[in-house]
């Protein structure tokens, strides 16, 4: 069992050698702030060029100006179309998609009735940037 008075002279001969040996402190300090700057430099930084895929089943002007939005957000790389489902779910697999969004057949009503609405796949295996893409996505139908 270590008693007390041990602990004390390890702690004033640690105290001594700090006390002689200045550069120390000031590296661990200097260190520490570099690296906190750092780290707050590069995490607010905004996310851009998210992969983007669109499965659009409406293929009308509507749908066309919902999606060009969402490029002019600069959250999203140029959108890349797919056809079917599985254009959508081999990306997601392979890792290469964050977002995908689904538009109905009937959107163009929807939006001439002004109710439209879309589906959004995520990509969960990277919460930061699907959070990101989801807030995109809900200014710009916000805005609409």
């Amino acid at each position: 069992m270590i008693s007390f008075r041990r602990i004390g002279s390890l702690s004033l001969k640690e105290f001594i050698h700090l006390r002689n040996d200045w550069w120390l402190p000031a590296f661990m300090l200097f260190g520490g702030v570099l690296e906190l700057l750092l780290i707050g430099w590069a995490t607010s930084r905004p996310i851009e060029n998210l992969p983007l895929m669109v499965l659009d089943h409406d293929r009308s002007s509507a749908s066309r100006s919902f999606v060009i939005a969402m490029e002019n957000t600069g959250t999203f790389a140029d959108a890349e179309y797919v056809f079917n489902e599985v254009g959508v779910i081999d990306a997601m697999d392979r890792g290469d998609l964050t977002i995908a969004v689904v538009i109905p057949p009937n959107y163009g009503d929807q939006f001439a009735s002004g109710r439209p609405s879309v589906s959004v796949i995520l990509n969960g295996a990277e919460s930061v940037p699907a959070t990101e893409a989801l807030r995109a996505v809900e200014g710009v139908a916000a805005d609409l």
